[in-house]
C-alpha cells in the first residue's frame, strides 16, 4: 500500500480517507497550520495575528495591538494612546504632560513653554501654552509658578524666565 500524502505546512485535513490533495484545505485566517499533515489549526493568540494559509503567528508590530485570539490582522493604536514594542495585547493611555497620534510607539511629551493636565491627548494641540507667572519644561503637566515677587510671559519654559 502506498503511504498517505500529508497536507502541506499551512493546509489542514480534519476528515479520514481523502483520496487527493484537493481534500487539503487552506489553513483560515486567524489561525496557522505549522507542520505537515496539519489535522486542526492552532488559534493565533492575542498580540499576533494570522493570514489564510499561515504556518505561524505573526507578532503584531510596534504602534499596533491585538486583544482577541484568532484575528488575521493587528489594530493600530488609536489617537490618545500608545502602544510601545511588538506583541501588544493592549494599549496605554497616553499620560498628562504628553500627546499620542494614531499608531504611537511611545508618547510625544509636550514641548518647552507647554503644558498637558490631563491624559489620553492625541495631537500636539493637547499641549497648552504655559501662562503668564508660570514656566513650563519640555513634558509639564502642570505649570511651574514663578518665585515669589518675579514674574513671566506667557509661552515661558525655564525658571530663568521669571524675572
Amino acid at each position: 500500500t502506498k503511504a498517505p500524502t500529508l497536507c502541506a505546512a499551512g493546509k489542514y485535513n480534519p476528515n479520514t480517507g481523502g483520496t487527493a490533495s484537493t481534500a487539503c484545505k487552506t489553513c483560515p485566517a486567524g489561525s496557522y497550520c505549522p507542520t505537515t499533515g496539519t489535522v486542526t489549526p492552532i488559534t493565533c493568540k492575542a498580540g499576533t495575528y494570522c493570514v489564510a494559509g499561515a504556518t505561524a503567528e505573526k507578532v503584531c508590530a510596534a504602534g499596533y495591538y491585538n486583544g482577541q485570539t484568532g484575528q488575521s490582522v493587528c489594530t493600530k493604536c488609536p489617537a490618545g494612546s500608545y502602544c510601545s514594542g511588538t506583541g501588544n495585547t493592549q494599549m496605554t493611555v497616553c499620560p498628562a504632560g504628553a500627546y499620542c497620534p494614531a499608531g504611537a510607539t511611545a508618547p510625544t511629551l509636550c514641548a518647552a513653554g507647554k503644558y498637558n493636565p490631563n491624559t489620553g491627548g492625541t495631537a500636539s494641540t493637547a499641549c497648552l501654552k504655559c501662562p503668564a507667572g508660570s514656566y513650563c519644561e519640555k513634558g509639564t503637566i502642570t505649570p511651574i509658578a514663578c518665585p515669589d515677587g518675579k514674574t513671566s510671559v506667557a509661552g515661558s519654559d525655564a525658571l530663568s524666565d521669571c524675572k
